[in-house]
């Protein structure tokens, strides 16, 4: 018998001959895989804290979540899979936490330290993609959205989906659909691949597409070995990927002791790595041709520079950091998700694998090869960061952003941040700007309160609305995001709007006039009290 499923104030009615009723259930019980999916929508958009200096000495809540963070890692530790560990948190330019655990060679009581060096495997990817952005910024590639095969004329692989060009951005962000590894036949007692990268493109006329572009996420090393060796070798012939990243990036950010070529002397400055399958000694071997994915080694010195490289994004009339490396702006993109999984927690960028935890994003890239592990993580809201560098073979999801260190670590930042500073920044002269000011559009009152500058905006549908302090004369308009939906925030288009006032007749006067380009572009509105 034919069922008829009818929603009515608030029930479920089943009718199957005889109507039988059940309650509806309430938004908040529905879930995906367990997480109240609809409650966490409904949920209003989080206040993220500037972050801001840390005055003096660490603040007692960081302190004691970096007690529970030296706990986490010391469990991480394991004589036989994990000997050795060099570990480093920062926030903004300054170290909060730095140390070494186990030793650097087993059979000795040496921990590593900062300087320690280590293979860091696939977090080599980073420097494979701010290279494109690179040469991007310089006018070598035109998009980031260009096809590969542009820069890579004898680039083919067989596809079952579609005639579309895999692009630039797409493997970087681990969406291309490529094989995870390299055809390469040829190699060496050192060195994985000798292949060309010619050889490499004739073997991968016989493989196949994995997804279609831009479907699901895929892992493929091959994809960054192609970005690093055949886009240089076509935009810049001669020049070989690790002299470029080693002239264009290593030395401009001071990361002298950063690089690809493990020779007699570095290996001597290195930890030991050892095999987790059976705690033997890890060859030093060469990547070869597929170096770009995961050849080089560094230190914890060196990879905070990277962490610096990401932290310094401009923020309203500060001096811009467009250092020789890469536009602030670029910087910006490059930190954006790519890809968010059905789990809501997880994602791609590029070349990051992202979470997202107490509603923050976290970038990391992680790498294992022979011998070592690597991870390396940015909270870019927080200007927040970890390096954690390993001997032997860690599960490295026991550690990733979204357990325990984290946990541990966002909130603890949070509430030191949020102590520490004004919410709304009031102006040393705050007379100089209150009163009401209109035109033939509408008029705004601003007001002095005890917790801010309210602003009133005519015809507005919006609740309290502040002036955040930038410079003389200049604000920022604001309010409470935890009043509402992140996405409400962003449609009504007033978060963050700048006001900004005519300088008064006499000093310490009051404003005559001020404008609010976001909402009335062509009107100056003047003093009417």
């Amino acid at each position: 018998m034919a069922c008829i499923l009818a929603l009515l104030c608030g029930t479920i009615c089943v009718l199957i001959g005889a109507a039988t009723c059940a309650p509806l259930p309430a938004l908040e019980s529905f879930s995906i895989r367990g997480r109240p999916a609809i409650k966490d929508f409904l949920e209003n958009c989080p206040y993220h804290p500037d972050p801001v200096d840390l005055p003096g000495a660490i603040p007692d809540q960081i302190l004691t979540a970096l007690t529970t963070v030296d706990g986490i890692l010391t469990s991480v530790l394991d004589p036989n899979v994990v000997p050795g560990m060099a570990a480093s948190i920062t926030y903004r330019d300054r170290v909060i936490y730095s140390k070494g655990f186990g030793t650097v060679k087993k059979g000795t009581a040496v921990p590593p330290t900062s300087q320690t060096l280590f293979r860091i495997a696939s977090v080599s990817k980073i420097f494979v993609v701010i290279t494109i952005y690179q040469l991007f910024e310089r006018g070598l590639v035109t998009s980031l959205d260009d096809p590969f095969v542009k820069y890579c004329p004898g680039f083919s692989i067989n596809s079952i989906y579609s005639s579309q060009d895999i692009t630039l951005r797409q493997m970087m962000a681990q969406m291309s659909g490529l094989p995870r590894m390299s055809p390469c036949v040829n190699s060496t007692a050192n060195i994985l691949c000798i292949d060309t990268t010619a050889e490499i493109l004739e073997g991968l006329k016989s493989e196949i597409l994995i997804h279609p572009p831009w479907s699901l996420p895929s892992y493929s090393n091959l994809a960054f070995s192609l970005l690093g060796r055949c886009v240089l070798e076509n935009v810049l012939p001669g020049t070989s990927y690790e002299d470029y990243v080693t002239a264009f990036i290593l030395s401009p950010l001071g990361m002298n002791n950063t690089g690809f070529n493990i020779t007699a002397s570095i290996a001597e400055r290195m930890a030991v790595g050892y095999n987790s399958n059976d705690g033997s000694v890890a060859s030093l071997y060469s990547l070869g041709w597929d170096s770009p994915s995961g050849q080089m080694y560094s230190n914890i010195d060196d990879m905070n520079k990277m962490l610096q490289f990401f932290y310094d994004i401009v923020v309203p009339f500060a001096p811009r950091k467009d250092s020789a490396v890469l536009s602030e702006d670029l910087r910006r993109e490059m930190m954006l998700p790519s890809f968010v999984n059905p789990d809501g927690y997880t994602g791609f960028g590029t070349p990051w694998e992202i979470a997202f935890l107490a509603n923050y994003t976290i970038l990391t890239k992680s790498g294992n090869i022979g011998g070592y592990s690597s991870f390396f993580t940015v909270v870019p809201d927080l200007l927040l960061g970890m390096n954690l560098l390993f001997t032997g073979g860690p599960d490295l999801n026991q550690i990733v952003p979204g357990v325990e260190i984290y946990v541990a670590l966002i909130p603890a930042m949070v509430e030191a941040l949020r102590s520490i500073q004004r919410v709304y920044p009031y102006p040393p002269d705050p007379n100089v700007y209150t009163g009401q000011y209109g035109s033939k559009d509408g008029f705004i009152n601003v007001t002095i309160y005890d917790d801010g500058i309210q602003l009133f905006v005519s015809g507005l549908d919006t609740q309290t609305v502040y002036l955040s302090y930038q410079k003389q004369y200049y604000f920022q308009v604001e309010f409470p995001l935890d009043t509402k939906i992140c996405i409400a925030t962003e449609l009504q288009g007033l978060y963050k709007q700048w006001l900004v006032f005519n300088p008064p007749a006499q000093p310490g006067g009051p404003s005559p006039s001020c404008y609010l380009p976001g909402l009335y572009p062509t009107e100056v509105l003047y003093r009417t009290d």
